[in-house]
């Protein structure tokens, strides 16, 4: 059971598509739920979908390292997710990106499934 925590994870797409907004995660940055998990590492690919969205911030420049990030629904704020989830809202997701791009969108709910096809890895170092 894996825990996304939006800081270190890496968006590597990010589109209107509809209504919804679509960020695929090329890299999420997830945390053991147990102690008897293996550390920390990285899911990958991993897709949220936000549904009727509203986002302000330039998706197109949405892309690369997440230096800070939050999901607020019902007033409580949410700095990692337990995988797979779907939020039921009204939520507002804050990220900050590494590049200087701040994205800020409402949605009525946002999901991040797991279809298995997720790679996991324990590091990108080298």
């Amino acid at each position: 059971m894996w825990a996304l925590d939006f800081a270190d994870s890496q968006i590597g797409r990010a589109e209107q598509a509809g209504p919804d907004v679509r960020l695929v995660l090329s890299s999420a940055h997830v945390h053991p739920m147990s102690v008897d998990a293996a550390g920390q590492g990285y899911l990958s690919p991993l897709v949220l979908m936000f549904r009727n969205a509203r986002c302000s911030g330039e998706l197109a420049h949405a892309l690369g390292r997440v230096a800070a990030g939050e999901l607020r629904v019902g007033g409580q704020t949410l700095r990692v997710l337990r995988l797979p989830f779907e939020v039921a809202g009204p939520l507002r997701c804050h990220l900050a990106l590494a590049n200087g791009t701040v994205l800020e969108i409402a949605a009525d709910s946002v999901g991040g499934p797991l279809d298995g096809n997720e790679t996991f890895v324990e590091s990108y170092a080298c």
